[in-house]
């Protein structure tokens, strides 16, 4: 497994490390900090925690199973406490307790002074000390579903409006399932919608509809596959099922 934290304490950082946040968080440009010599964690942890909230790169730290092992891809994770973990190519591992439900998860202890990625049966909850970045989750049958938020900007910038990616993954139901219902507030969205791959023909993949978060409303009719729809199910949308089959991915899109 590779991956590098940053920024803990009994170390001294520099400019370059300066430098280094600047181009995570801007892309280049010049960093609204005050310029000293060295600075301690402290000082680098605010200005990234100032710039951006929690969650992930674009597309980073994707997790995906095999043999048992759950696996994070490349990316950067941004903890509320203003740390981060960058995972490279080789990726990081994180193994899990087969038939349980396993969250994965990165997770900034301040108490410790550890930075780690970790599973657990429970949905990790932070505390003032303890910041975790929600991943993925497991189910029991081995259902694997994204729970990545991708980090936003907390100032305005010239960017594209924000886009968040959940997958499920070997999605099998039967009449009238709920296939997914979101954890998390999407009241920042304006609109859901999904693709699904077929799990036979893999090249194969199927718009479907597309679902006013705001109205509660279907906008469009779908040809495609008109066994899954949206409803609002216990005041929370739902993605859901008729019919019986199974997919390869359902890739789901809030924008």
């Amino acid at each position: 497994m590779a991956y590098k934290y940053s920024f803990l304490d009994g170390e001294t950082y520099g400019a370059e490390d300066i430098n280094s946040i600047t181009q995570r968080l801007a892309g280049s440009g010049v960093s609204p900090f005050l310029t000293k010599d060295t600075y301690n964690p402290e000082d680098l942890n605010s200005l990234t925690k100032e710039l951006v909230e929690a969650g992930t790169s674009l597309d980073g730290l994707k997790v995906t199973v095999e043999n048992g092992i759950a696996k994070i891809g490349k990316g950067i994770g941004f903890f509320s406490s203003g740390a981060t973990v960058e995972v490279d190519e080789d990726g990081a591992e994180v193994e899990i307790i087969a038939e349980e439900t396993n969250y994965i998860y990165a997770e900034h202890n301040e108490e410790t002074n550890i930075i780690s990625f970790m599973s657990s049966p429970a949905k990790p909850l932070g505390t003032e000390y303890v910041h975790p970045i929600l991943l993925a989750k497991i189910s029991s049958k081995g259902v694997l579903t994204d729970l990545r938020t991708h980090a936003k900007s907390k100032f305005v910038t010239a960017g594209r409006n924000n886009v968040k990616k959940i997958t499920l993954s070997n999605v099998t139901f039967k009449n009238d399932d709920t296939i997914y219902t979101p954890d998390f507030d999407y009241s920042d969205f304006n609109f859901m919608f999904a693709i699904v791959q077929n799990a036979t023909y893999e090249d194969y993949k199927y718009p479907v509809r597309v679902f006013d978060l705001v109205s509660g409303k279907t906008l469009n009719s779908d040809t495609y596959n008109p066994h899954i729809y949206y409803e609002i199910r216990d005041n929370k949308v739902a993605l859901c099922a008729n019919g019986s089959q199974t997919y390869k991915n359902i890739d789901i899109y809030f924008v």
